[in-house]
């Protein structure tokens, strides 16, 4: 059994996904970049997740997002379903689009993790040796620039998608706001913390270019790749996948939210154990969901903030 998640509303999350076996299925093209902002902004503005940052590469999707309401599961689920079936159908696809299990998704705990990790979705492409300038990347990529700017309006696409159904709407818009956490430091002092993060991994990213080798593909290259390759560099096997992130420095708040972590963990095995014995009046702790919601358990209410 995997472990088990907190599903809590108002949590700021980065989430990452990748494609089967690390196909280009994601190529960036005008048809792939359209579907898909169209399906991110009609699922947030559904299920209520506010984001702040994407970055789509040919192989995988970065994004950094709040989950107002606690529906981060279902958010996912309806998101990647249907735009695996809008790829199958651009690309001509048979079979899985997603790589199995490999939903990563990383709460932020402060500030700093959240402006380290919006930093690092909006650099991946640079990182990745792609192009010199995150502002160069054909594909659907987002900046400091958009956020609290006006929002984005992405036409409803062809693929898949039945254009006589009162399901999908002509278009749809997506507005990029800041996370939580910056949010209350202010927009300026926000903003601020983003561009100082910003210079500071744009180096390192150039830098850790240089130190490889690589000539930057460049962006016209990158778009003539075939969505039938994939990636062939090396991975290494069985690393680590943290649940927690709380910023450079801060080892206190980190060792705080896997202290918090392992108290939800533990409650929850309790409860699953007498669950199994039967006794349904068992209160699973706060942040539980799929016991829930597909079972309907009950949990017991937040802790008070302190």
């Amino acid at each position: 059994m995997t472990l088990p998640r907190r599903v809590t509303p108002g949590r700021a999350v980065l989430v990452s996904r990748r494609t089967l076996r690390r196909h280009f299925l994601f190529r960036p093209d005008r048809k792939l970049n359209q579907l898909f902002l169209y399906l991110v902004g009609f699922y947030a503005n559904k299920f209520g997740m506010k984001l702040s940052a994407i970055q789509v590469l040919s192989d995988h999707v970065h994004t950094v997002l709040t989950d107002e309401r606690g529906k981060l599961p279902e958010y996912l689920r309806e998101l990647h379903r249907v735009l695996a079936l809008c790829v199958k159908c651009l690309r001509k696809w048979e079979g899985p689009v997603w790589e199995p299990c490999s939903v990563s998704a990383v709460e932020l705990l402060t500030a700093k993790a959240e402006a380290q990790q919006m930093v690092y979705t909006w650099l991946n492409v640079v990182r990745a040796g792609l192009v010199r300038d995150p502002r160069e990347w054909p594909g659907v990529t987002t900046g400091l620039e958009e956020l609290d700017g006006p929002a984005i309006v992405a036409e409803r696409p062809t693929e898949y998608l039945d254009a006589d159904s009162d399901l999908w709407p002509e278009q749809v818009k997506l507005r990029l706001t800041l996370p939580p956490k910056l949010a209350a430091l202010g927009k300026r002092r926000a903003r601020n913390m983003l561009r100082a993060e910003l210079e500071r991994q744009l180096a390192a990213a150039r830098a850790h270019v240089r130190k490889h080798g690589w000539k930057v593909l460049g962006a016209r290259r990158c778009q003539r790749v075939s969505p039938y390759q994939r990636a062939t560099s090396w991975e290494a096997l069985r690393s680590r996948n943290p649940v927690l992130a709380a910023g450079r420095g801060l080892r206190a708040k980190l060792l705080e939210g896997i202290a918090k972590l392992k108290k939800f963990r533990e409650a929850y095995r309790e409860a699953l154990d007498k669950w199994r014995r039967g006794v349904r009046s068992v209160l699973f702790p706060y942040g539980t969901w799929w016991m829930v919601q597909h079972h309907g358990a009950k949990q017991a209410l937040p802790e008070p903030e302190g």
